[in-house]
């Protein structure tokens, strides 16, 4: 019998990437990490614009200076009462800390863009003041603050943080 035949065995050493592989990996992950950069700097630049509900979409209270109460769609301008034909005013709640809440009418007004904004308010028999210098209890002439629109803690929201908003702008108009 003759003797088994040897082979010569090949020992290859495992060699790592190509000097080629490795520069054109590095110069995709370059070229990746600028478009990535450009990308995040032309999306900051871009501002969307929030939504914004229109007062003609709102239904708000109002009441006249004869104190007939009526619900209607938001508009600008004082309304007609269809009581008795006097102006008539949307109304929003304003509390105090020791005296608790009381009844504020209140006059929109138009910025330049047409938009329009809370401009002025009214305690009842009082004088309008206007948005920006406040309102002041009429009993302690502490300030006075909007009252909350709604009770965020039932739907799990921590209550510390609760926004300060007049109630009309929480209102919609029902669906036809």
């Amino acid at each position: 019998m003759n003797p088994p035949t040897r082979h010569t065995v090949r020992i290859i050493r495992r060699r790592g990437p190509s000097r080629v592989a490795l520069i054109s990996l590095i110069s995709a992950f370059a070229a990746a990490a600028v478009l990535f950069a450009a990308w995040r700097i032309w999306r900051t630049k871009e501002v969307a614009a929030p939504y914004e509900r229109m007062l003609a979409d709102v239904i708000l209270d109002y009441r006249c200076e004869a104190e007939h109460a009526f619900n209607a769609l938001g508009q600008p301008e004082a309304m007609s009462c269809p009581t008795c034909g006097r102006p008539a005013y949307p109304l929003t709640r304003y509390e105090c800390s020791m005296h608790g809440t009381f009844e504020v009418a209140v006059r929109f007004g138009l910025d330049e863009l047409g938009r329009t904004f809370v401009s002025k308010l009214r305690l009842a028999g009082e004088r309008w003041v206007d948005q920006k210098d406040g309102l002041t209890c009429p009993r302690c002439t502490r300030s006075l603050a909007a009252e909350l629109a709604e009770d965020l803690s039932e739907l799990g929201m921590d209550p510390e943080r609760q926004e300060r908003r007049p109630p009309f702008q929480r209102r919609r108009v029902p669906e036809p």
